[in-house]
Formats: structure tokens, sequence, C-alpha cells
């Protein structure tokens, strides 16, 4: 769960201080949202709830969890919240959910994270994320008077907030994981969940532990990318236990009152150790409570093949004895999935594509084709992504049939099927799927005649399901029910017996996972966390075990006993061999299994025929009124989903409030507001004033104005956005200075303009398109350093539009710059009435083209080609060429041409720092680079010759973060052949 939005209140403190053009900045952005269903808002003492018409349920469970965890949360790391925005996403089944402090909410989608990553204990995704948010909301909010934050918080209480993130990141979320785990202690959250705890031992039990810099720094390009979440969790926990549970939060007042001081030194402030000394510590305690567990339990690890570097891999499956497909994921190859032959160890890319996080493909009958699911972005709307099913042929060429369609092979048409994951090829030519609903899904059938919805859970939510090889109209399902994940076998024709019965196979305090039929039927194999680390077990015995102690249920068995984990198994066509994905040393590696040389274990049937749940409900108690069951068939856009509990009729606490959400006009009261100081140019001199922001929390409406004074004149420069619909627009008023080569103008106006941008289907590769057309109308006039007139107004009516399209651009996890892709951008600005001797006619172009080289080592070119046009200056060419230039090169020229390149190798992915100095190393990297600027003067190509400079260089740049704001600095060396001098610099290049 992405916990907050990190660069915003860093950003806009060095605008403040560097005195960038503040009303430009754009602090607080607008985002596109569907306007229906409509929203509304539901308000208790604390929080406000907004969510779209239909979603009332998961509003009602969000802010009974958020106000039962309250005064918990408070206790743990202190602050207060009233009226605290809290946004429900219902449309965006990628989901997740965060904390911003920019516009300060709680934004978190309704339909359930789709990967191994949470706790099933907590049996509901809302269960899990609420609570871990609210820790941050209030972690946020805690703001003493005397200190930092407390002086700046009548400025801008969302940038006092802000100075929070100047912490490691790692005590941030490994707090919030702590609460998550013991809202029931032993059962719930991440730090209760094998596949989340085991990817810290399989690190720390190898000679590459993570250091405390390492545990608590997210890191930029090193996998796991939450192991800010992992390594946070353990030291935090251990730390709380050690020190007492009042440590983080005194720890979080001390960095909230000196964030530059740093969380190191807070840390040794509250303890009384330096961290060095507190690592120690913990090291040494997990050594005393896991080394004798890890001498002394003997537990396999298998051989994974040498010819797969990737260090992500998903899901294997067979196509045939010899060959396996596999999703990958790499630092420095294509995502997609891959093919490895078994007998001659090779592993070639099969089909670039993206997949959805249950990493979820299934193989029809004669394994001809494969079933799978990926996510497909909105053109424009913010956190909009639905899932759609894809068919992709075996054959070499691996064609991807009808993406996001489903296929009517009778009348040869293609239906649109949306929200749709865990695909598998049913009976009668059909597709049986899980599609969004509400917080859950429902299983559904696809066929020519369209969508039918074929069970609804009335409790709990649906995961996957497989057919019986040999019985078409049988097959299993796997589902979660109160946090009790299991198997039922189910008969198509009785799918309601899982809402009537417990579950066939299901472990009281573990879950399951993965199921799939050997090829003779006779068994099933599935995943467990059974003994407290994923590992493969198997089920023989009738498709639906018959209930008593007496009876003939069948049997299950341990397959494997694995030191870390092992998921994600499949059967090979003969029955004979198992690929699976074992996690060792912070990868998930494919492994191949013959079954002949297992030595299956049975499980006693007490241990996972039908258990007694005798642990506490995950659910919090529910408003009177208020029933899990929801009725109704899926979403389609637009639609509300008809549900059993009628708001306006639930009996509701007696300080909670049900409306529709309506903006009002609170959103112009500012949320920052700064003074600031300047001393801008020999004609401007010293400029005095403010800079005030504000929005709305569903982003449609943001305003800057700055204001400010100079010259013995008043300036306002005010800037309004609105995004209510698309495209919406921006609004500028202004009266500025504007300061010439010769003189000084007072510029006075009004303009709008229409942004539009169109991103297309964005699987592994980005293109997008933006079209933003604009109107000035305006005058001007020269004025004196005292501001006295020096001349009537100029009336002009100014035309501008600005074009960019990114085309197929692609960028692996190490690489430095896109790999391959197309970028070509336009900017014109043209004057279409003015009463000045001359209209103002401005182009600015520009086309650049990536490449790769040495994809293994990440090495990859960029080549472009710019130029400007203007007959009055109007862009300003001061920074069009290369810093590495010794001078003003393009001083008195208005038109200009440019050739550049710029060749990027990685040299070292550092990822390593310290917690008691605030600084993190991510990568060096060496850049060569080349530019060629030709200014232009006459239409003659030899004046272009002869006026051109050209120059190379080399140098060695470093990303780091300080405070966990991303620097990234360079040294460069440049040689000017046709001048026969070099030079030395810093900067960008």
């Amino acid at each position: 769960m992405g916990a907050y939005r990190l660069t915003w209140g860093i950003t806009l403190l060095l605008i403040l201080l560097s005195g960038v053009d503040a009303a430009r900045a754009q602090i607080y952005e607008n985002v596109y949202r569907p306007t229906r269903p409509v929203w509304q808002q539901l308000e208790t003492p604390h929080f406000r709830i907004l969510f779209q018409e239909g979603e009332e349920a998961a509003a009602l469970r969000s802010a009974w969890l958020l106000e039962d965890q309250y005064d918990i949360v408070q206790t743990l790391v202190g602050g207060s919240l009233s009226g605290m925005p809290v946004v429900l996403n219902s449309q965006n089944d990628l989901s997740n959910g965060y904390v911003t402090t920019q516009n300060f909410r709680i934004e978190v989608e309704i339909p359930r994270i789709k990967s191994k990553s949470m706790n099933p204990s907590d049996g509901n995704w809302l269960n899990t994320v609420m609570p871990h948010e609210l820790v941050h909301a209030l972690h946020l909010n805690v703001i003493p008077t005397f200190g930092v934050t407390g002086v700046i918080r009548p400025f801008s209480p969302d940038l006092a907030r802000s100075m929070h993130l100047a912490a490691p990141l790692g005590m941030i979320e490994g707090i919030a994981v702590f609460h998550e785990s013991h809202r029931q202690y032993g059962l719930s959250g991440r730090g209760n969940h094998p596949y989340f705890t085991q990817q810290f031992e399989t690190i720390y039990d190898s000679r590459h532990r993570w250091s405390l810099g390492q545990m608590m720094m997210d890191p930029a390009r090193t996998w796991p990318f939450d192991r800010h979440y992992i390594g946070g969790h353990e030291f935090i926990h251990w730390l709380q236990y050690e020190y007492g549970m009042e440590t983080t939060k005194n720890t979080i007042r001390f960095v909230s009152r000196w964030p530059f001081l740093g969380y190191g030194s807070a840390l040794w402030y509250q303890t009384g150790k330096r961290p060095s000394r507190l690592y120690r510590q913990f090291r040494e305690h997990h050594e005393e409570h896991k080394e004798a567990e890890y001498n002394t339990i003997s537990r396999d690890v298998y051989p994974s093949p040498d010819a797969i570097t990737a260090g992500r891999i998903r899901q294997p499956f067979w196509i045939s004895n010899r060959e396996i497909l596999y999703y990958s994921l790499s630092y420095n190859q294509r995502p997609g999935i891959y093919s490895f032959d078994t007998q001659s160890n090779s592993a070639t890319l099969f089909l670039e594509t993206r997949s959805t996080d249950d990493f979820q493909f299934t193989l029809n009958r004669d394994r001809s084709r494969f079933l799978y699911s990926r996510y497909h972005r909105h053109p424009y709307y913010h956190n909009y992504q639905r899932m759609r099913i894809h068919e992709a042929s075996v054959d070499d060429d691996g064609d991807v049939r009808f993406p996001g369609h489903y296929l009517d092979r009778e009348n040869r048409r293609l239906i649109l099927v949306d929200r749709i994951h865990a695909p598998v090829y049913g009976p009668e030519n059909t597709i049986w799927a899980l599609q969004t609903h509400h917080e859950r899904n429902v299983l559904v059938s696809i066929k020519r005649t369209g969508v039918d919805t074929l069970l609804i859970p009335e409790q709990g939510h649906l995961l996957e399901l497989a057919f019986h090889p040999k019985d078409p109209d049988s097959l299993v399902l796997l589902a979660n029910r109160q946090g009790l994940q299991g198997l039922w076998f189910l008969h198509r024709d009785d799918l309601e017996r899982f809402n009537r019965e417990p579950a066939d196979i299901a472990f009281e305090l573990a879950s399951i996972y993965d199921p799939d039929w050997h090829p003779d039927g006779h068994t099933l194999l599935f995943t467990s966390d059974f003994d407290g680390r994923m590992n493969l077990y198997e089920y023989s015995g009738p498709l639906a075990p018959a209930s008593g102690p007496e009876s003939d249920a069948g049997s299950v068995r341990r397959v494997t006993n694995h030191r870390y984990g092992v998921m994600e198994a499949s059967w090979s066509p003969d029955g004979s061999m198992i690929a699976a994905v074992q996690l060792h040393k912070n990868r998930f590696e494919l492994v191949l299994l013959d079954y002949a040389q297992l030595a299956p274990e049975e499980i006693p049937a007490d241990q996972w025929k039908y258990p007694p749940f005798s642990g506490p409900s995950p659910d919090p108690p529910l408003p009177a009124g208020y029933t899990e069951n929801q009725a109704g068939g899926p979403l389609d856009d637009g639609e509300t989903a008809s549900s059993s509990n009628n708001p306006t009729e639930m009996e509701l606490p007696g300080e909670w409030t049900l409306s529709p959400y309506q903006t009002g006009i609170g959103w112009l009261r500012p949320r920052s507001a700064f003074p600031y100081w300047e001393n801008e140019s020999q004609f401007i001199g010293h400029r005095f004033g403010a800079v005030v922001s504000g929005g709305d929390v569903l982003r449609r409406h943001s305003y800057n104005a700055e204001l400010s004074t100079s010259n013995n004149r008043f300036w306002y420069d005010v800037d309004y956005r609105f995004s209510g619909f698309y495209p919406g627009f921006r609004l500028n008023f202004y009266q500025k200075p504007i300061q010439t080569t010769d003189f000084l103008l007072d510029r006075q106006g009004a303009g709008i303009d229409i942004p539009l941008q169109y991103r297309f289907d964005q699987n592994t590769r980005s293109s997008t398109v933006s079209f933003v057309p604009g109107i000035d109308l305006l005058r001007e006039r020269i004025i004196t350093t005292g501001g006295s007139s020096q001349s009537d107004w100029f009336q002009r009516t100014r035309a501008s539009l600005f074009v960019s399209w990114q085309h197929r651009l692609q960028q692996n996890i190490r690489d430095v710059q896109p790999n391959t892709g197309w970028l070509l951008f336009s900017e014109v600005n043209q004057d279409l009435q003015t009463d000045a001797a001359k209209k103002l006619s401005a182009l600015r172009v520009g086309i650049y083209r990536f490449l790769t080289f040495y994809q293994e080592e990440n090495w990859s070119l960029r080549l472009g080609v710019e130029a400007v046009t203007q007959n009055r200056p109007y862009f300003d060419i001061s920074g069009f060429y290369s810093q590495g230039f010794d001078e003003r090169i393009l001083l008195g020229f208005n038109n200009a041409a440019r050739l550049n390149s710029r060749f990027a190798i990685p040299l070292w992915h550092a990822d390593r720092g310290q917690v008691l100095l605030p600084v993190f190393l991510d990568r060096f990297y060496l850049v060569l680079f080349s530019d060629t600027v030709f200014p232009v003067q006459s239409r003659q190509y030899q004046d272009w010759m002869s006026d051109s400079r050209t120059l190379f260089g080399g140098g060695i740049r470093m990303q780091f973060r300080m405070f966990n704001f991303p620097v990234d600095i360079g040294v460069a060396g440049v040689y000017e052949p046709t001048r026969n001098r070099g030079n030395v610099f810093i900067g960008w290049f």
C-alpha cells in the first residue's frame, strides 16, 4: 500500500526558498474523475467518507473501521483528526491505499488487491488498508506547537505535515504494518503473513543481510520494492517491545519538531543508543530467536535453472513436457511471458506483456491457447485501470488474440468484457472468470449471448477456480470467507453450495492458494502456509469430500518442505514433473521438481477438514441494519449497484450523517500562504509578495495566486484550473513586470487554455498525446523602474498551441533513460491581432529517439534534434544548449537549431545509506554526450556551419536522496575540437 505522496511538500519548500515562479508551479494538482455515479458523503465524528452512489456498504465499513481504531492508533502514534477526508475509489481494479499531505486526505480503492501480499486472515481488503492508512493520517498530523513544523503550520498545514516525510519511509510504514498486525494479535496484518515475513527471513539467513539503512529506506531499483515495509516492520516491532510502546510515538514528535536533525538523531535521543548499536541489538535478538531453527530444522532449497537470471518469476505453466511458459520481471529485460526449454536450458521472450497481480494463466485442453488478464488504463481518468481478458496462442509468434474481448467463435463477433480476472476455459465454448463487484467479486460466464452472473458470494470473496480435467462439469473454487481461505469442490449445476457449506479443504490458522489439477484428475496440487511457510500440498480423494468423522474425506499431504517458501506450482502434461516458484535470497526463482523424488507427508484430517473457526471475526462491529449480503449483478460504467442495504433506512449512529457531496465554497480557503522576497533583475529589483494556494478534496478545482509589489506597483498572477469534466480548462489573470534586454514592460491580461491529454493503452510501453490550445488577451506598455508609464498600451490577441507525442516509450527498472520509443513536441505562439509594430511569431520543435545497445547492462542512447525560430524574443534559449559551453553562445540570436546525443551506462547500483546521516546512495552512472548548436541569422547553410559550436563530453553522475529528497548531480569534462578548448563543470548533462 502506498502510504504517501512524498515529493510534493519538499518540492514546495524548495520552490519557496529558491524564488521560483510559484504561481506557475501549480502546487495543488487537478485530476479527472468520473462524475457518475454521483458522489455521496458520510460524516462521522472524525472523518468525511466520500464515495460514489452504490458503494454505501464500503463507506459504512470504512467509517466503522476508522472510528473503531481511532483511539487505539492515537495512543500508538499521537495526533488528532477532525473532518479528515477519505476518498473511496470504486473505479480502479489496480488497488492501493495512501495518505497524501497535498490537500491532506486518505484515498483507497474499494476493490481488493489481487496479489498474495495482503494477509488473507484479515478477511476483507478494507480491514487491512483502513487501519494502516489511519496510522499514517494520525502520524502526519502530529504537529507540536514548539518546533519547525509548528512554525510552518500557520502558513501551510499541508507543508508542515510533509516534514514528517524527511524521516526514513521504513519508520513510517513499519509502525503502520505493526498496528495492522496487532489489530487481532497473532492473526491480522502482514506481520502475521508468511508470504510477507519470509521475505525478510530469506535475506537474513544469508551473507547479504540488509543494513539498518536498507531496512528503513525504500529501494529505488532493487527488489523487493516493499523492502521498507518488510524491514521497517521487523525493526519497529522489535523496537516497540524492547524500548516500550511509547518509543515510536516519542520519536515521531522529535522528528516533527526537528525534521532536519534526522530520524537517527531522534532514535538516539529516545533510546540513549546510536542507531548502529540499536541495529546490533536487533540482530542479536533475531539470531537468538531464529538461529536454532535455521540450524536444526532440515528444510529444502531447490536448484534453479542457470539460464534464467530474472529476479521475479511467477506462475510457470507447461505447454509441453519439454517447454514451460512463465511470467517474468527483471532489472534489464522486458516484462512479459518467457519460454524455457528444459532440454536445451534456454530462455527466450515469448510475449511482451503485463499481467494482473494474481499472475493467473490458464491453458485450454489441447494446450494450444491460454488466457490471462491485464490492466488497461483509462485514457484520461485518474487512478482508473480495468482488468480485461487476453487470449494468446502458444505458436512461435505468441499472437495475442482479441485483447480485452471475448470471441464468439460461432458468430465471429467480439464482446467487450470489463473488470475481469482469473479467466478459465469453461464448458460449451464459454469462459468463466471473476468480475469486480464492489469490495468483492462475482463468478461470471462469458459466452456469445453476453455475460451471465453465476455466483454472488453472500460472505467473503472469490479468488480462483479450476475445472476438473476429466469432468468438465466439476470445478474447485478458491475463496476467502471471514478470513478463512480454502477450497470448495462444486458442480456447475450447484454453485450455491459455496454459500451453504463450509470449505472442503481449509486450515484454521493458515491459507490456501494456487489450485492445480493433476492431468489425470486424481489429485489436486495447491499451496498453503500451514507450517508457517508457503509449501506445496496435494489432495487425493472424492471431488466433494463427504461429511462425518467416519466418511472417506480423502487425504492431504505436504509435498515440499521448503526453507523459505515454494508456491504457484503446475503439473507437466505427463504428470511426472512440477514447475513452481521458490523464494530464495529475495528472488522468486523457477524450480523443476521430479515428483518421484519427493517424499509427501500426510496431514491429519482434523487439521484441514471442516475446521471450526475459533478465532475472533476479522470484521469490526457494524451499524444496526447493515448486512453482509450484496445483491445485484456486476457493475457497468455509470451503473449503481442494487443493494440490500438502503442507507437512508439504516440506523446510523447519532453523530453520523449521510448526504449528497457538494463541493461548496470551502475550497477557496487557502491551504498555503507564504510570504516571499526576491531580487529579480536590474530593472525590477527587490520584489516582495505572497503566494496563496488551495484546492478541493476531489481535485476538481485548484488555484494559485501570486500577489507582489515592486517598482512602486502592485502585481498579481492568478491561476485557476477546473477538471470537473474532461478536458476542463485553465484560466489565468495577471498584471506583472516583464524584463527585456532594453526596458521594463507592464503586462496585463487574461488567458484560457484547454489541456487535452490522451493515454493510449499502456501495456509494457507508453504512448501519450498532449494537445493544449490557448488564447490570451493582453496589453503591454513600457514603464520606468519607478513605475511611471513611458508609452501607450499595445493591445495583443495571442494564440498558443503545445503538442507532444510520446510513442511506445519503455524503460526497464535499472535503465537510466528509456531504451526504446520516440518523443516529439512542438510549441507555437502567434499574435492574431496587435497594434504594435510587429506581430509575435514563435515556434519550437523537437524530436528524440531512444535506443538500447546492451540491454543486459541497461545501456541506452538518446538522439535529439531541436529548433527554435521566432521574430522577437519569446522562448528563453539560454538553456537551449549544454552547460558545457563556457559562454552564452546564443546571445543576440532569436533562432537556433541543435543536434545532441546522450549515452547512459549504469556503473554501480549502490542501494545503501545511513540512518544517522540521512543520505541514501541509489546509483552511479556514466554519461557520454555531444551537442552541436547552430545559431541561425540567415537562410544560408554555409552561415549555419561557420557559426556552429560542437562539444563532446563525458562525466559521472550520482543519484542519491537526502532527507528522502532525490538529487541527481554530476561532474563532466568537455572538449570543443574546433576551438581546441576544454572545460570541467558541475551540472546537468
